[in-house]
């Protein structure tokens, strides 16, 4: 069955002291199940603030967001917790916190109110654990890993949170070119292959634009969204960065410094 985000005139931002600043306004779009989806932009272009206003952690200013032809805005945080998991980019959990303790507090969503895990969910985690091939480190506490292994260690609470929506803050920050192409292959695979919804928010543009199936840029108070190959036709990569410092090269479809 196909399933589907639905982003409806969407206005997001801030409301501090009374007052409203809106990042993006009547930002629109749809995707299906089984899409990689990049959103791409400079600092402080909204990317983060759109990301966590689908994951329902901020609130919107105006419009809908709908999974299918629900709104999420009424559900209970529960429900949320099954639909969308939210990996950011300064994740909130105590170093000594042991992988195989994190995983299962990301099953939270199913357990009962005790927090007591069934062997459905110790099969879940344990399958995901096999997946990511993380089952050496299960015992091993947060603080003993590199920043590699920490990010992979997210996306696999994420997965164990096992949601059809996965939003990545930034996975590839802070990582070397090895780990950033296996992250950005890893995130690939769960589109396609477990038929979820991921988007991410990156500054590494050529590798967005290698693996992804569709692009949202936002850039100056507007969002295009479109495939990488429409995007390029309509020569919106072309005016994104000043073109004397960044170029972009359409045919190869890559970005490129300018010394």
């Amino acid at each position: 069955m196909e399933q589907r985000l639905r982003i409806e005139d969407l206005h997001i931002g801030y409301r501090t002291g009374g007052n409203t600043h809106t990042v993006i306004p009547n930002l629109s779009f749809e995707v299906e199940s089984g899409t990689l989806i990049s959103i791409i932009g400079r600092n402080g272009s909204g990317k983060t603030t759109l990301l966590q206003s689908i994951a329902q952690l901020l609130a919107v200013l105006q419009g809908k967001i709908y999974w299918n032809d629900t709104d999420l805005k009424p559900l209970s945080t529960q429900a949320k917790a099954k639909l969308i998991s939210y990996v950011g980019q300064i994740p909130n959990i105590p170093p000594h916190l042991k992988l195989q303790d994190l995983l299962a507090l990301s099953r939270n969503p199913y357990t009962n109110w005790l927090g007591n895990l069934e062997q459905s969910d110790r099969s879940q985690i344990q399958n995901v654990a096999d997946r990511l091939d993380l089952i050496p480190w299960l015992d091993r506490p947060l603080v003993e890993l590199s920043a590699g292994q920490k990010q992979r260690c997210l996306i696999a609470a994420a997965l164990v949170q096992d949601t059809p929506i996965l939003l990545l803050d930034e996975p590839s920050a802070f990582l070397d070119l090895d780990h950033k192409a296996s992250i950005f292959k890893l995130l690939q695979e769960i589109a396609h292959k477990h038929n979820k919804i991921v988007m991410l928010s990156t500054h590494d543009l050529n590798p967005a634009l290698q693996i992804s199936d569709k692009i949202l840029l936002l850039d100056r108070g507007q969002g295009t969204f479109g495939s990488v190959q429409e995007l390029v036709r309509q020569k919106i990569f072309e005016n994104i960065f000043h073109q004397k410092w960044v170029g972009f090269d359409p045919d190869l479809m890559q970005f490129s410094i300018c010394v």
